[in-house]
C-alpha cells in the first residue's frame, strides 16, 4: 500500500482524492464489522480504499468499484493485479448509475458503503 500511495503522490494530479490510512482503516473495519461479502464503491481513483476494504472481505467476497475515467481505472487495475486481494475487486468503467442499475438487478439486497466518510459516521450514529 505504501508503494501505491507513493505512486499517487508522484504521478497523479489529484492527490487529495487518495484515501489515507485512517479512512482506509475505517473502511476496512466497517467491512469486517458488518460481515459484508459484497461491497459497492462509488469512485475508485487508484484503488487504495478498494484494496483496504477487499482485505477485510472473506475469500469468496467481492468488491465492485465504479470509475468514470478509463485512464485512472487502468492505473488502479495495474496496482490491483499485484495485490493479495486484487482478485476480489472488479472495476467497472463508466457512469456509476449504470453499475448501480446492474447491481440492483443482480441482487435484491446489495450491501453498500458510502463514499463519504462523514455520511458513514452519521449512519452509524443513527443506528446505535
Amino acid at each position: 500500500m505504501a508503494t501505491l500511495k507513493q505512486y499517487t503522490m508522484d504521478n497523479m494530479p489529484s492527490t487529495g482524492m487518495l484515501s489515507g490510512p485512517i479512512e482506509g482503516t475505517l473502511l476496512q473495519f466497517l467491512v469486517w464489522a458488518t460481515g459484508a461479502k459484497r461491497v459497492l464503491e462509488i469512485g475508485c481513483f487508484i484503488g487504495f480504499s478498494a484494496q483496504m476494504m477487499a482485505s477485510a472481505l472473506p475469500e469468496d467476497g467481492t468488491l465492485t468499484t465504479c470509475e468514470i475515467d478509463p485512464d485512472v481505472a487502468a492505473i488502479a487495475q495495474s496496482h490491483l493485479d499485484g495485490s493479495p486481494d486484487g482478485h476480489k475487486i472488479d472495476i467497472r468503467i463508466g457512469p456509476a448509475l449504470e453499475t448501480l442499475r446492474s447491481a440492483a438487478r443482480a441482487a435484491a439486497n446489495p450491501r453498500r458503503l458510502h463514499a463519504d466518510p462523514q455520511a458513514r459516521l452519521r449512519g452509524l450514529a443513527r443506528s446505535s
